[in-house]
């Protein structure tokens, strides 16, 4: 196991693949506790596995994925080198920033062309629609910032899907809106799926990867534009996406172990912390057993790296105002809000959450899920919920400073304008 740095939680394993023959020796001794069916059903399950072809699957996909982390880690390291020869500012900064949810690429009949049809637009507020104001009159500007808030494609998006999202979210970069994106349960696989199926199989597995990737690449992509349009300076404190990825099996002892935890981040901009968790500060780590790799029962689960990450950030970035974005709003229903595993309720859930916030002196929360835009009140912070990006182009902007925080908040939609 080696730390990228020391609060990363960053982890690749070589893939030990033993094949010594299709067929399972009677005689190898098995946990039966970890087998809903018989030896000879499970010999004929991996009989029916190409066991050559998910081998070079899943040591493509690490050697991939070990790559785009060497790619990440320098881009990190660059941006925070330049970052700190820039001259810091003192005053207060005002900027915009935008915020879109559930863009659901291919998914509910929202394709590529139409998605695109609503970035083309909010990439041009400021410069074509100048119209567009806040409550208190004063005019909308071109955002600085965009923060994509979870469920960005298909359920297991293919690599197609994911090379069409970022081909579209790259659009933000290149018009000097750097984009940050943070997963959500359409790109993360559930316990369970609404047909009853479960989560957390091979594929499963795969797909979390996929998403990882996506997300990295997408934050890599953010930085190097900043760092092309020499604006590398307005960011700080900038962080690695942190996450897990291991990838293990043995097929002579049946032995699978296939761990993911969704990616986390942070870094500083104009003087204000943003900390992106994924679908919620409690998304757990999943492990995937012998019966959740053929589907036949879910995986096994233990604490993920959300809360943790949110603590250490605040311990080593000093700042007056610090956004957390997450997927899940506060008032998700109760089945959004579970670990899995801890037996913890959402109510204790949501206690712990408020705290872990307070804790880190959050001063504002922007989230996306629920396809509708809201504010909920959670104690003295202010949970700004996103509308449905990818249906009817809803998208919030929100007017920061570096010193009072989130002064406008003011949802929108692209058929208005």
């Amino acid at each position: 196991m080696s730390k990228i740095n020391q609060f990363s939680c960053i982890r690749f394993f070589g893939i030990s693949v033993f094949v010594v023959g299709l067929i399972i020796l009677p005689s190898c001794s098995q946990d039966t506790t970890e087998q809903p069916n018989s030896q000879e059903d499970l010999k004929t399950r991996f009989m029916e596995q190409d066991s050559l072809a998910i081998t070079r699957s899943l040591m493509n996909q690490t050697e991939a994925m070990m790559q785009l982390q060497r790619e990440h880690a320098a881009v990190v390291k660059e941006a925070n080198e330049l970052a700190s020869l820039a001259t810091k500012v003192t005053q207060e900064q005002i900027y915009d920033v935008v915020v879109m949810g559930d863009c659901e690429l291919n998914m509910r009949g929202i394709s590529y062309s139409s998605l695109l049809d609503k970035i083309n637009k909010i990439t041009k507020i400021g410069s074509t629609y100048t119209n567009l104001k806040y409550d208190d009159g004063t005019q909308v500007n071109k955002p600085e910032l965009a923060f994509m808030a979870g469920d960005l494609t298909e359920d297991r998006a293919s690599d197609g899907s994911w090379s069409d999202f970022k081909r579209l979210m790259n659009v933000f970069n290149q018009k000097g809106v750097y984009l940050f994106p943070i997963t959500g349960n359409h790109d993360w696989d559930p316990r369970r799926f609404s047909d009853g199926s479960y989560g957390y199989t091979l594929s499963g597995h795969q797909s979390n990867g996929r998403s990882i990737s996506a997300v990295t690449s997408l934050y890599n992509s953010a930085l190097q534009q900043a760092k092309n349009d020499r604006k590398i300076g307005n960011f700080s404190n900038i962080d690695g996406s942190q996450y897990v990825d291991k990838s293990s099996i043995t097929w002579w002892r049946l032995s699978i172990d296939l761990i993911t935890a969704a990616p986390v981040y942070g870094f500083t901009y104009k003087g204000v912390d943003y900390v992106l968790e994924s679908g919620f500060m409690f998304q757990p780590q999943a492990r995937v057993t012998l019966k959740s790799f053929f589907g036949n029962g879910p995986a096994e689960y233990k604490e993920g790296i959300g809360a943790s990450y949110l603590a250490n950030r605040a311990k080593r970035v000093s700042t007056s105002q610090r956004i957390f974005i997450q997927h899940y709003p506060y008032n998700s229903g109760d089945d959004w809000w579970t670990d899995n595993y801890s037996g913890r309720s959402a109510s204790t859930l949501r206690s712990n959450f408020i705290s872990a916030l307070n804790s880190a002196k959050v001063t504002a929360m922007f989230s996306g899920h629920n396809h509708a835009a809201a504010i909920n009140k959670i104690g003295n912070i202010n949970d700004y919920s996103v509308g449905y990006t990818g249906g009817d182009g809803s998208f919030i902007m929100a007017r920061i400073s570096s010193t009072r925080g989130v002064l406008q908040v003011k949802a929108f939609r692209t058929s208005d304008f």
